[in-house]
């Protein structure tokens, strides 16, 4: 009788071996792929814009974070806004490291902007959607062209 067991082993070791070492999303991964934050990142974008699924997540370079910061900071303040609830794009959430001036979170959606949570939201008018816009534009490497396009498209039109 023939022992297949070693070979079956051997094979079992090297394809498991190989699966253990393959890094970084594939193309096909696209919209999927959740990165891993290093030392070095400061703040992480979501795309709300799936039902069922997880949203699209990148990291942004402390160069943007100090970016978005000026383009947030420089926004009209306004009185306390309801965001928008709906299915679809529900707008893009930023978690900055403490060590920013921003309250965390930030919700950019359509045209606002809300620094923080509860009684401690501050919001400003994106009326131009130009925060959101350049925020969307920063995981252009990350997302899917099909969703990118399509996210852009319901900016540009509202």
């Amino acid at each position: 009788m023939l022992d297949l067991a070693t070979p079956l082993f051997t094979l079992i070791s090297i394809l498991l071996t190989a699966c253990a070492t393959a890094s970084g999303p594939t193309p096909s991964q696209g919209d999927h792929a959740t990165p891993t934050p290093s030392s070095e990142d400061v703040g992480s974008v979501t795309l709300h814009i799936f039902s069922g699924r997880p949203d699209p997540v990148w990291i942004m370079t402390p160069e943007q974070v100090s970016q978005f910061a000026a383009l947030v900071t420089a926004l009209e303040p306004i009185g306390s806004h309801v965001m928008p609830q709906h299915l679809g794009y529900r707008g893009l959430r930023v978690n900055v490291s403490e060590l920013n001036s921003l309250l965390s979170p930030v919700l950019v959606a359509h045209g606002i902007v809300c620094q923080g949570e509860g009684g401690d939201a501050k919001y400003a008018a994106d009326t131009t959607h130009a925060v959101e816009r350049w925020l969307l534009t920063t995981g252009k490497r990350v997302l899917n062209a099909d969703l990118f396009r399509h996210v852009m498209a319901e900016i540009d039109a509202a």
